[in-house]
Formats: structure tokens, sequence, C-alpha cells
């Protein structure tokens, strides 16, 4: 597909279409425009969106990329760039092809757009009340697994031994 057809559909979704009518304003099938929305988790960006400087920018991913090519270090990269060595080296072990083991720009800044927070629905549903159980936003509580852990498995809460050489009756290991 064209990358402008492309964009024209992820347009209509951002604008608020349903999948079926920016399927049908775009020119493409709304079959295809339904695999568009269930990959893109129903959050779609607009085309002048702007990011914390935190994230790295579809620029810099291109700098990063000429700048190991050119054969400098990770944190040659890092000082050229102002960013952090930790920030490049995860970057590029995140990031590489897993074919190729190369860093791939545009491939990268799909990836990390892919890998961006997605709206939780299961939280929103459960702050409703409606899956906690009547016990307040977010279920039991944190020490309500660990109960039933210590209760199946003698001795132990959560995977951790009561005591070190220990056994839960008192005997020595």
């Amino acid at each position: 597909m064209p990358p402008r057809r492309m964009r024209l559909l992820l347009d209509h979704l951002a604008a608020g279409l349903s999948p079926k009518q920016a399927a049908g304003a775009a020119g493409v099938s709304a079959s295809y425009a339904y695999v568009i929305d269930r990959r893109m988790g129903g959050v779609y960006r607009p085309p002048g969106v702007t990011y914390s400087a935190r994230y790295l920018s579809r620029e810099e991913r291109y700098e990063l990329a000429r700048l190991r090519e050119c054969g400098l270090a990770v944190r040659a990269v890092a000082a050229r760039m102002g960013r952090s060595p930790s920030t490049i080296c995860r970057e590029l072990a995140r990031n590489a092809d897993p074919r190729t083991g190369r860093y791939q720009p545009e491939q990268a800044h799909r990836l990390a757009g892919d890998r961006q927070r997605r709206p939780n629905t299961a939280t929103a549903l459960m702050a409703g009340g409606s899956l906690s159980g009547g016990s307040g936003i977010g279920g039991p509580g944190p020490g309500a697994a660990c109960a039933s852990v210590t209760s199946a498995v003698s001795g132990r809460a959560c995977g951790v031994a009561s005591g070190r050489g220990r056994r839960a009756d008192g005997g020595s290991r």
C-alpha cells in the first residue's frame, strides 16, 4: 500500500471514523482497515504530534545510524548527540534488525512506536468496580496472592524461604 494512502487511513481513524468509514474515505478495503486498527491497538498518532525530548526522534535515530556507520563508539555517539550512553546502548540493543543485527533507523522508529503504551482497558474496567470483585481499585491487594501461596507451600511466602536453612516445622535441611 502506498504510504500516502496509509497516512490517509490513519488520519481518518485518528479523526474518530470507524474502520469501515475510514476505509471508504481512504479507498482501501474494510478488512484491511480493521487489520490496521487492530495492529495499532486503537491508538493513532496524528501526523504533526511531537513527543517529549526524553524519547529519540526519527531524526535522532537517523543520526545515530549515520554515526555508528562511521565507526564511532557508543560513548562517542552519545556525547555528540547529547544523550546518555545507556540510552544509545539500549536503543541499539532493542531496535537492531534480528536477521542482520544492523540498526535500521526507520524500522527502529516504527518498533519504538509499537512499544509505546496503549490504553489499558482492563484497568479502566477495574476502576469502575466491575472486575475488581468489590474490593476497590486493583482487586484484592498485594498481600492476597502471597497469603494463598503461603498456605499452599508450607514455610514459604511468595517463593522465599521462611528461615535460612530451616524448614517450616523447625527442623534443619
